[in-house]
């Protein structure tokens, strides 16, 4: 009988510790090893490993928490800390089997030496309309526009600030947001598009096909698609702020982020937009929702260009997806869309792609261009979108 045990107690073992060995090693490191507060570190999760790597297994999920209420995704990743302290970074690493392991390591953020800046902001339609009522923020520092779309913000930075994001935001208008050379900030501009639709659902839980009145757009969801905040089951009427863009028309003048991304790679690109379609579901107390981990949708909308950067659009062409991400004011590169046929284009082309969740959506081709030359509209000696 303690023969039996003995050897069932062996036998447990070995699985306890094959199981362990099955799952992935999550690493990263970062730098600067010693940030000061609002200066941008950068977190590499490159050197996270998986259990049998050479049989395709690999990393799908990087998941970020930086210990100061933010989060985020990806084998790379950057963050700037608003305050001095110390924070708990965790980072949680999936594989393709689903296994799951979790790494923190312990970040001291410094106190920065602080400077003062004044800097002017224009906010305007995208057909060149000023936007009274708008919101810049920076860094948690906030100013609104007069009647004519001017504002100022007293900004005060850490001294050695590299770059920083400019929000630019107002109810009725997707929100933009840009990413500036913190030593150069003086002025700043941006371009709002008005939202194009409300489209409301009676029931979001349903599954359903949610079509816009423009550009042949549409969302096709399955049951029970969509949670709240907390996670919770999201049922009940819901207003999906429905917004096509028209990339053959002014709406282009408000492309956030002025078309600046981050592909796959981490490289910095340009982007040339084939579609782009803006989509924010609220329920009925205003809250956003978001798409069940797990669940996917359907987005489609005309594709009104049969050549797009020199490239000839035509029923299977793959063209790479972007989301964009407002916190970074960049686009970040995330699977792929595809040309499919459509009998009520005029091009007989539509774009369709398969999501996991909702923001801006674009299918963008990387700009290819022989040169660059920079153009600065001026309207009083200050800067404003051309």
């Amino acid at each position: 009988m303690k023969t039996e045990n003995y050897i069932k107690w062996l036998l447990f073992a070995f699985l306890s510790l094959f199981l362990v060995a099955c799952k992935p090693t999550a690493k990263f490191n970062y730098s600067p090893t010693a940030p000061t507060a609002g200066e941008v570190v950068k977190f590499d999760a490159s050197t996270s490993s998986v259990y049998k790597a050479k049989e395709g297994n690999a990393i799908s999920v990087y998941a970020w928490n930086f210990g100061d209420g933010s989060q985020g995704n990806g084998v790379t990743a950057e963050h700037t800390y608003k305050a001095a302290g110390q924070y708990t970074v965790t980072l949680s690493v999936t594989d393709l089997a689903g296994q799951t392991n979790t790494t923190t390591q312990k970040i001291t953020v410094k106190t920065a030496t602080v400077i003062n800046k004044d800097v002017s902001v224009t906010i305007q339609s995208a057909d060149g309309a000023s936007i009274p009522g708008a919101t810049v923020t920076i860094q948690g520092q906030t100013a609104q526009t007069d009647i004519n779309g001017l504002a100022n913000l007293k900004l005060t930075l850490p001294q050695g600030t590299q770059q920083v994001v400019a929000k630019f935001e107002k109810a009725g208008f997707v929100t933009q947001s840009v990413v500036y050379d913190g030593a150069a900030l003086k002025s700043i501009s941006a371009r709002l598009l008005a939202i194009k639709q409300s489209v409301p659902v009676h029931d979001i839980a349903q599954a359903q096909v949610i079509e816009s009145q423009h550009l042949g757009a549409n969302i096709t969801i399955p049951a029970q698609a969509f949670v709240k905040a907390d996670g919770s089951a999201a049922t009940g009427a819901v207003t999906v702020e429905f917004t096509p863009w028209d990339i053959t028309a002014s709406d282009l003048n408000a492309m956030p982020a002025n078309g600046v991304a981050r592909d796959a790679q981490g490289n910095i690109v340009n982007l040339i937009s084939a579609g782009m379609i803006t989509a924010t579901f609220k329920d009925a107390a205003g809250q956003e929702l978001q798409l069940a981990q797990g669940k996917t949708a359907n987005i489609q909308m005309h594709l009104p260009l049969k050549s797009i950067n020199n490239q000839e659009m035509k029923v299977g062409t793959q063209i790479p997806m972007w989301h964009f991400d407002e916190s970074k004011g960049l686009w970040i590169e995330e699977g792929a869309g595809q040309v499919v046929a459509s009998t009520s284009s005029s091009t007989g082309l539509d774009v369709q792609a398969t999501v996991s969740h909702f923001s801006t959506w674009n299918w963008d081709f990387k700009f290819v261009y022989a040169g660059s030359v920079f153009v600065q509209c001026q309207q009083g000696g200050v800067g404003v979108p051309c």
